[in-house]
């Protein structure tokens, strides 16, 4: 067993071998010449030391050799310590197949090879920490053991199975479908850190399907773990991104028109990969999904994988009386949990499935898939397109993690009276104060703490949201605040902030709520404990309450009307932000005062991953094109400095503006989210279909190349209305399914057969008219309500007498 300053191994065992592990291995300082002994002695009283320390999570500091600290080391030399296949339940069943892993936490699997595998990116920090210096990553080689089809020596594959709450609802056994654990490594220093290879094949918990991972998710996913690395979040890193010359069929809108993609396997590091849906596998089955674990009622698997956590990964536990040592963990999992979303909301970041099998134990950010970064400033901003009722929204982001943290001390043997206050005071109290230490700093208050700071920050950020100003870009320009703090210098800054905000068409689009009026009267009727249960909360509902009222305020707010108003309210938040700048200053030198600009812009950072700028790198990439790649990473590597050579390229500009409302005496009549031929998802660009007034031509304006757009059908008011049957069928892919009736203006529209889909799974003609019949909605509004969350977010605009129902046959009629 190779030491480490994280793992739990026996310092005498540790010793003992030291001798015989050659250059590579690890030694202690010595202070005396009685040998081990002295030498084990010396490290009993300072591990007692450690101890005594409150919050150490890494209480034995090897000190590495310094011969082995000069030498380059190979990977063939790495050193592996596979702790969790030693110490934790393997499935005995060695075959590849689908099924129900019982009584153990991991399986062995062997990756599936890939066909001239390439190395296309690479981050040298992250490999550092593995100890794999830059010469060995020039190895023509080191694609095939990066993307697994060779294996480093001590490396052994496995799967790890975990189960999941998603969306709010317990789903069973989920698993490592297409991530592969490929061991974990002792570095120099004695840390321990775990590889995983993302999309290297099948595993147990494939279920149907590939295993595969493909290169647009892939490079989002390596982008966004070292931009969030840079930025000071806690994150898994990514070490590699290969590309191979394999294939994956994928259907990137879901919409039936799959399309084959390059596989690629992204290298994930991190102390573990143990989530909070790692302790979910024993549990009975659910009342409400009828889904139990693989391992129901198996209590010692559950304490066998929280004794490893604590002996590997909290080791001064050990130290405190037995039944005390699952609360400590939990406020320990709770504070991490805390500084990770704070991280989160102070960026801007959404992580879009905060599903309980993607919370890290150690509060790390883990399973990159449809994130987003918020520009904006939105509370309600969804990242998810499968999130149709706005659960992972980004303003929700944080009582989901409490949410999730409630779930995992349901299964880790806490008291649920003591987890409550555990909760409270580390992780509610906790997040708050560094929510607000940190938006401090934003603001560059660094002197002095004043009790109405809070107000200040409530301020700012109801400023940003009701301007739906930049987040990043205006917290940047904050720091361009500069003494005597006067009008003077308000009125130089606030041209560049009103530069910021969005039209008046952008902010009425996100204050739509994601429920329907019927759907938040429901609701409302419930008590806390049921929404609970269902995954929601009062607190959800009733920011519906407020988006569906602040929604029907901005109707008709005009371009002119709202910059007027942003004008207001950010000269209202200047006045205030310059008083408390002053007070901040007073008495201070001019170094201080430059100093203090310069903390401000090391904690606003210029650069962040926006979502338009993972496209145009993810479409240059699929084109054999590398360089936009490679340049924003470069970027996203120091997201705090100007870099002034990178600003013609606008790695800090707004996403680009949405095309420009339908032509004078044209109106809107429908919203159609469907595709015009291209190759990737994006919420944040439209394409407008503008019929000529003889209604018989169709045109599309696209602002992003490539990129899966909604089409949005502009036509005048009713001239156009015995057209429209004609010209509507001949948009390609066009899907009622995702079309709403915005207006009663065409009362003789015709629509063809919806689509009969639910949650993305295909219904029986008795499964469709059932929903009907539960949800009194009619074809139209259940297909669209199950298939997508953005045309869900329209349906309650329909006329209740303008209802549909399904006929035997496959055809549609209107209710009467």
């Amino acid at each position: 067993m190779y030491v480490s300053s994280i793992d739990g191994s026996d310092p005498n065992q540790s010793l003992a071998r030291a001798g015989d592990e050659g250059s590579g291995s690890l030694r202690l300082k010595k202070t005396r010449r009685e040998g081990v002994l002295g030498q084990t002695l010396m490290l009993l009283a300072r591990t007692k030391h450690i101890f005594q320390t409150k919050h150490i999570t890494r209480p034995l500091q090897l000190v590495p050799n310094r011969n082995t600290m000069s030498e380059a080391r190979k990977l063939e030399d790495l050193r592996f310590d596979n702790s969790v296949l030693r110490e934790l339940p393997l499935d005995t069943e060695k075959r590849n197949f689908t099924r129900q892993v019982r009584n153990a936490n991991f399986s062995l699997v062997d990756p599936t090879p890939v066909e001239n595998p390439q190395i296309v990116g690479y981050s040298e920090s992250a490999l550092g920490l593995l100890g794999i210096t830059p010469s060995e990553i020039k190895r023509k080689d080191i694609a095939d053991y990066f993307c697994g089809n060779k294996l480093l020596n001590g490396s052994q594959t496995a799967a790890h199975c975990y189960c999941g709450h998603q969306f709010g609802n317990f789903a069973g056994q989920l698993g490592d479908g297409r991530a592969m654990y490929l061991g974990e490594i002792i570095n120099e220093k004695g840390e321990r850190w775990e590889i995983q290879l993302k999309g290297a094949g099948t595993t147990p918990y494939s279920r149907s399907a590939d295993g595969r991972a493909v290169l647009r998710s892939s490079i989002r996913e390596f982008l966004c773990s070292e931009a969030m690395f840079h930025l000071g979040v806690p994150t898994t890193r990514a070490g590699t991104l290969v590309t191979s010359d394999s294939y994956a069929v994928r259907d990137p809108l879901y919409d039936g028109h799959p399309i084959k993609e390059h596989c690629a396997i992204v290298s994930r590091i991190a102390p573990s990969f143990i989530r909070f849906g790692s302790f979910q596998i024993a549990l009975p089955t659910d009342k409400y999904t009828g889904q139990s674990g693989p391992s129901p009622n198996n209590v010692s698997l559950i304490r066998g994988l929280l004794d490893y956590v604590i002996k590997y990964h909290h080791r001064d536990i050990m130290e405190q009386p037995e039944e005390k040592r699952y609360d400590i963990l939990l406020a320990r999992v709770a504070e991490a949990t805390a500084e990770m979303v704070a991280g989160w909301q102070t960026v801007g970041f959404a992580h879009g499935v905060m599903n309980t099998d993607n919370m890290s134990i150690l509060g790390l950010t883990i399973d990159y898939g449809p994130f987003g970064w918020l520009e904006f400033y939105d509370p309600n901003y969804i990242c998810n397109h499968s999130d149709h009722e706005g659960r992972y929204s980004f303003g929700n982001q944080v009582s989901m993690c409490r949410w999730n943290l409630e779930k995992l001390s349901q299964v880790i043997f806490v008291d649920k009276s003591d987890a409550e206050d555990i909760l409270k005071k580390h992780f509610d109290d906790k997040y708050q104060k560094l929510y607000y230490d940190k938006i401090r700093q934003k603001l560059g208050l660094y002197r002095t703490e004043e009790e109405k700071d809070g107000e200040l920050i409530e301020e700012l950020i109801d400023t940003l949201q009701s301007t739906c100003a930049d987040m990043t870009n205006s917290l940047r320009l904050l720091s361009s605040l500069l003494p005597p703090f006067n009008t003077q210098r308000i009125d130089e800054l606030l041209p560049k902030l009103l530069s910021q905000c969005s039209d008046a068409n952008t902010l009425a689009d996100k204050s739509m709520p994601s429920m329907s009026p019927q759907e938040i009267q429901m609701f409302l009727r419930l008590p806390a404990e049921v929404l609970r249960a269902v995954g929601k909360t009062p607190e959800m509902v009733k920011k519906q309450v407020e988006l569906l009222q602040k929604y029907h305020e901005l109707q008709g707010l005009t371009d002119e009307e709202k910059k007027e108003r942003d004008a207001h309210q950010w000269r209202a938040f200047l006045v205030h932000y310059a008083e408390r700048c002053k007070r901040e200053v007073e008495g201070a030198g001019e170094d201080y005062i430059k100093e203090r600009a310069e903390k401000m812009n090391s904690v606003n950072p210029k650069f962040v991953l926006r979502n338009h700028l993972a496209q145009e790198a993810i479409e240059a990439a699929e084109k054999g094109d590398y360089t936009e790649f490679w340049s924003l990473y470069e970027v996203l590597k120091k997201p705090f400095e100007e870099h002034l050579e990178k600003e013609d390229k606008g790695y800090d500009r707004l996403q680009p503006a949405k095309a420009a409302k339908c032509v004078k005496g044209y109106k809107t009549l429908f919203v159609l989210d469907t595709c015009c031929f291209v190759c990737n998802v994006s919420k944040s660009t439209t394409v407008y279909v503008h019929f000529d007034l003889d209604g018989t031509k169709c045109t599309t304006k696209k602002h992003l190349t490539g990129s899966y757009v909604p089409l949005r059908v502009a036509t005048e008011k009713i001239d156009l209305a015995p057209s429209l049957n004609e010209i509507i069928p001949r948009v390609r892919y066009f899907q009622i399914a995702h079309a709403c009736i915005i207006n009663d203006l065409v009362p003789s529209l015709r629509f063809p057969p919806p689509r009969r889909r639910c949650n993305g799974r295909q219904l029986s003609r008795h499964s469709f008219l059932q929903l009907m019949e539960e949800t009194e909605l009619g074809a139209r509004e259940v297909a669209m309500h199950f298939t997508t969350g953005f045309a869900q977010k329209f349906n309650w605009l329909y006329k209740a007498n303008r209802r549909t129902h399904c006929t035997a046959n496959g055809s549609s009629h209107k209710l009467q």
